[in-house]
This record gives C-alpha cells, structure tokens and sequence, in this order.
C-alpha cells in the first residue's frame, strides 16, 4: 500500500458505494480536514448529490456511509456523517505503520517520480 494510493482507495469504494445506490459521481473531491477530529480525509460528495438523488444531503450522507461501511478496507478504521452531509474518513493505525515503514525504507527516494520531467513549473512565493 502506497501512501499516494490510499485517497484512489477511498474514491474507488466511494464510487462503488455510489453504484450500489443507483447514483453517479464525475467527480469526488476529497480533502485532508483542518482538525484531526473530523477525520483524515472528508467529502461533500453527498451534499453534491442531494439534489440529484432528491434527498437533503444529510440523509444521503447517512446512504452512502452506511453502504460503505459493508465493503471497509483494512486501511479505514471509521467512516462518519457530520454536519450538514459531510462524510469523514479515519485511516487506521496499520496503515500509518505500513506507511512510516515505507517511508523510512524509501529514504531520500521516497516520492519522487518523474511527473514533471521535461515540463515548466512557476513557483511563486510571496511576502
């Protein structure tokens, strides 16, 4: 389990989950929330549905979790509703070992890749 991989897990079963209630993404964004307690990763997918599905968000939110939950991967310990339809996601112990082990056996090598070869970047800082 690469580190990079684990957000492509969470949008894959997300995706499946979506399926499973006849419904469709083109798109699910995922975000690491500003406070640890709502989780590592976060989405509104649900909120972005609502309208879609014909339901408040907070209620298909609750759809989607709970389909989910029936396929949760060993790298995801909890999956929770809050607010008005955001879905939270908690990463589990394990994979933060099998990540840190990854990350110390890669050393200096540890995410480089060669993306950008060949390509301009512009790299602006300010103040």
């Amino acid at each position: 389990m690469l580190i990079m991989e684990i957000s492509q897990i969470i949008r894959q079963k997300l995706a499946e989950a979506l399926q499973n209630l006849n419904l469709e993404a083109q798109d699910i964004h995922l975000e690491h929330p500003a406070e640890l307690s709502h989780g590592d990763y976060a989405t509104n997918v649900a909120m972005t549905l609502a309208k879609q599905a014909g339901e408040n968000p907070r209620g298909l939110a609750e759809k989607i979790t709970e389909e989910f939950n029936k396929n949760l991967s060993e790298e995801i310990v909890k999956v929770e509703v809050a607010g008005p339809g955001f879905i939270n996601f908690f990463l589990s112990d394990a994979f933060f070992q099998k990540s840190l082990t990854q990350v110390l056996s890669e050393g200096d090598a540890f995410g480089k890749n060669e993306k950008f070869i060949g390509k301009k970047v512009l790299v602006e800082h300010t103040s």
